[in-house]
């Protein structure tokens, strides 16, 4: 199985998913689990079905079990 060299996927999947195809969301990537070949990103506006397909597919044209989680940040409310 072909290993996945994290900084170059890293640098040319932020180049994609901050690009034209998705103007709608801003996506930063928080992790990569080579165990589980899953990519964790955090993302500042449209999130769906759609966006995660496309993403997806992008990470795996670099290898074809690379699947994306979203992290949702949850902050405490302050009163």
């Amino acid at each position: 199985m072909e290993k996945v060299n994290v900084k170059k996927l890293e640098k040319e999947f932020l180049e994609y998913a901050n690009g034209s195809d998705l103007p709608d969301s801003l996506v930063e990537w928080h992790d990569y689990c080579g165990e589980t070949k899953q990519v964790f990103v955090w993302i500042e506006g449209e999130w769906n079905s759609d966006v995660r397909i496309k993403l997806e597919a992008f990470l795996r044209k670099t290898h074809k079990r690379l699947t994306i989680s979203r992290m949702i940040n949850v902050y405490p409310h302050e009163e």
